[in-house]
């Protein structure tokens, strides 16, 4: 039997606490990075980013909602972000990503006037190094410049 002691205990939760508090760190140095985004609890669909309702709950449903359960390796972790109240980009998380799911995502949104990027794992401000980070948002919002990206990616993985 495995007997865990109090200091253990105690350990564990120090860990736990400061690893949290670096997530929220890296989290909010990304949003600052793409001027100033607010994280929303709201539906990640792509149809949002269009300025279209969600149809999930349509008589027809959503098209891409269905696609996106259909491709839940690729669709994990995600959540939505807002700029100036509209929602803006759609972040995701995978722990893996298949090239065959990456390019079904990436002529998706192609074909909806939304840029997908991938970012490096050690990008990724959920579990860095532990997880992709792809990046979909409108393609008229704004590139960031490399040096602008490169300067908050040293602050982000400093953290």
């Amino acid at each position: 039997m495995d007997t865990v002691t109090r200091e253990e205990i105690a350990e564990r939760r120090r860990l736990a606490s400061m690893r949290l508090q670096q997530y929220e760190e890296r989290r909010e140095a990304w949003a600052a990075m793409h001027g100033g985004l607010k994280e929303s609890h709201g539906h990640c669909c792509l149809r949002r980013l269009q300025g279209l309702k969600c149809l999930k709950y349509h008589q027809k449903g959503c098209e891409d909602c269905d696609r996106a359960e259909a491709n839940r390796t690729i669709w994990d972790h995600p959540t939505i972000w807002i700029k100036g109240g509209k929602p803006y980009m759609i972040v995701l998380h995978p722990y893996y990503v298949r090239d065959d799911e990456l390019n079904q995502l990436q002529q998706l949104c192609g074909s909806r006037g939304l840029v997908c990027n991938v970012r490096p794992k050690e990008e990724s401000f959920y579990l860095p190094g532990g997880t992709w980070m792809i990046e979909i948002s409108r393609k008229v919002t704004a590139e960031i410049s490399e040096e602008d990206r490169l300067k908050s990616l040293t602050l982000i993985t400093s953290i």
